[in-house]
């Protein structure tokens, strides 16, 4: 913003990046929370209960993985080239900048 440049786009992302982020700390949260309910058990006392809660770990664990895959791709496919874009217009008028400030008598 402070070299002219609209970052629109990249606040936009930010704000989406910002939800997927916060997404996977809530399925961690409930994935750490199932391993401990399931770390309570006993499987010898309980065991269709156990059976219950290590599916629930095993279906909580799959939603932390893929919300970390989220925030990792979305990174990588809109994150990164957006700023590679925005760093390149800064690079470009930078550079009329100069030149215009070279050819001045």
């Amino acid at each position: 913003k402070a070299k002219g440049i609209d970052t629109t786009q990249l606040d936009t992302d930010i704000a989406t990046l910002s939800t997927k982020i916060e997404t996977f700390n809530t399925d961690l949260a409930t994935y750490k929370q199932s391993v401990a309910d399931l770390k309570a058990l006993d499987c010898k006392t309980n065991p269709d209960a156990f059976k219950a809660a290590l599916q629930t770990s095993r279906t909580n664990r799959e939603k932390v993985r893929a919300g970390d895959q989220a925030v990792q791709t979305y990174l990588k496919e809109t994150i990164k080239p957006l700023l590679k874009t925005l760093r390149d217009k800064v690079d470009t008028e930078e550079k009329k900048n100069e030149n215009k400030a070279g050819c001045t008598p």
